[in-house]
């Protein structure tokens, strides 16, 4: 899977990075949540904000780069 990462200079790569620095934000409040449903609202929360930045764009350059290797 490491074959697969864009260039860190495309819209994909800026992506990748800003998707990166949420993780860094969200994983913690996850983890330190004081409860399930607090953990999985803050799950939530992050996806949200995964697709507003453009998750779904990173994942079809995945997918299309993915397909090259097999």
């Amino acid at each position: 899977m490491g074959l697969i990462h864009p260039l860190s200079t495309s819209a994909e790569g800026i992506i990748q990075l800003k998707l990166s620095e949420l993780s860094k934000t969200y994983y913690p409040k996850m983890v330190m949540a004081n409860n399930e449903a607090a953990a999985v609202a803050t799950y939530h929360e992050f996806l949200k904000k995964a697709e507003e930045i453009g998750l779904a764009q990173l994942e079809a350059a995945w997918t299309t780069k993915y397909a090259d290797f097999k």
